[in-house]
């Protein structure tokens, strides 16, 4: 499966996050005054293919107000 690739530079930052000892319905919620997107990979993500590992998005980008967004995890599965 090829991933989705574009000119141009990509700008971010990844985290790595465990998630606990159960199965978990976890929320990210953001606020910025900066225009920001968020996107969530299982185990890690991958600059160059948008589509690996993905879980979910936000679906817009963030800009003045709070944007959240919802996905199930398994027990002591990590995501970044």
């Amino acid at each position: 499966m090829s991933g989705v690739t574009g000119a141009g530079t990509r700008h971010y930052d990844a985290y790595t996050f465990e998630n606990g000892e159960s199965n978990g319905c976890i929320t990210v919620t953001l606020d910025s005054e900066c225009d920001l997107f968020s996107e969530t990979y299982l185990n890690s993500y991958n600059p160059t293919n948008l589509c690996e590992n993905y879980l979910a998005d936000a679906g817009k980008s963030v800009i003045g107000g709070p944007q959240s967004y919802t996905f199930l995890m398994q027990a002591g599965a990590r995501f970044s």
